[in-house]
């Protein structure tokens, strides 16, 4: 009977999720996400970063809106098997709707922006040739197009448009 070592098969891989699906530790931990629950103002997507407030009233607590310039991103929207996607493939919470944001833990996100291990995301507020509008990347934050999301960090190598893992401690905001 022929062999094969174990040293062959799979490596150090993810399986990849889906957009907005939360994910265990891939070291085996056991950490409890922390997801809350907060009402939309603006049209938004599942796997989204998800800023405070609103365009009138900035850091309203309890609501939050897809990125916008000089916003405050809290964390990303979870995945609701609850909801349907449209046919575009797109999970809509419409304003006044109740959606979770994950504050710690793992999710899987999509790259709008070629990203490398262990950089920090970036919300990517305007396309301008970047990726998708409230995307999630990599690289600088300038504070009006591409927003800092403080603890979160890109936990593998992902290419453009491809689906990575993401881990976010983000209990200051």
């Amino acid at each position: 009977m022929p062999t094969t070592s174990l040293n062959s098969i799979g490596g150090p891989l993810f399986t990849v999720g889906v957009k907005g699906e939360l994910a265990g530790d891939p070291r085996g931990y056991d950490i409890d996400p922390r997801v809350v629950d907060l009402v939309v103002n603006a049209n938004l997507d599942v796997g989204e970063p998800a800023c405070l407030g609103n365009a009138t009233t900035p850091g309203l607590i309890g609501t939050v809106q897809p990125a916008l310039s000089g916003g405050v991103p809290i964390g990303f929207t979870v995945r609701d098997r609850s909801k349907v996607a449209n046919s575009s493939g797109v999970v809509l919470f419409l304003p006044g709707d109740s959606i979770g944001v994950l504050r710690h833990g793992y999710i899987w996100l999509l790259a709008a922006e070629n990203v490398t291990q262990g950089t920090q995301c970036i919300a990517i507020v305007a396309d301008a040739g970047l990726g998708e509008v409230g995307g999630v990347s990599a690289g600088a934050a300038d504070g009006t197009t591409r927003l800092a999301i403080g603890g979160a960090f890109w936990q593998q190598t992902v290419a453009s448009g491809a689906v990575g893992l993401v881990r976010i401690n983000n209990s200051t905001t």
